[in-house]
């Protein structure tokens, strides 16, 4: 995927955060991205606050790499994004 793909991607993704729409699943796609491109830590504070937890409650790691075991463990895959906010 192309780098303009790539931030086209996280601009959609990052609207539907903000508005509510984006699914557990694709919320943590989000922030591995965030994290791996460094933008997590750019972007307004809460956007690094969220990576700093995810990453320190093991869901993501500091490369961005999704654990899909403690998300499920965690309980963050079965609603949408306030099971995630729970994290923070």
């Amino acid at each position: 995927m192309t780098e303009s793909k790539i931030r086209d991607k996280l601009v959609d993704y990052i609207i539907q955060f903000e508005s509510g729409e984006l699914d557990a699943k694709k919320t943590l796609e989000l922030f591995s991205e965030l994290i791996k491109s460094g933008k997590a830590w750019e972007l307004q504070g809460m956007y690094g606050r969220m990576a700093r937890d995810l990453i320190e409650s093991g869901v993501i790691s500091k490369e961005g790499e999704i654990n899909w075991k403690k998300a499920r463990e965690l309980g963050l895959l079965a609603n949408k994004r306030e099971k995630l906010e729970e994290v923070s």
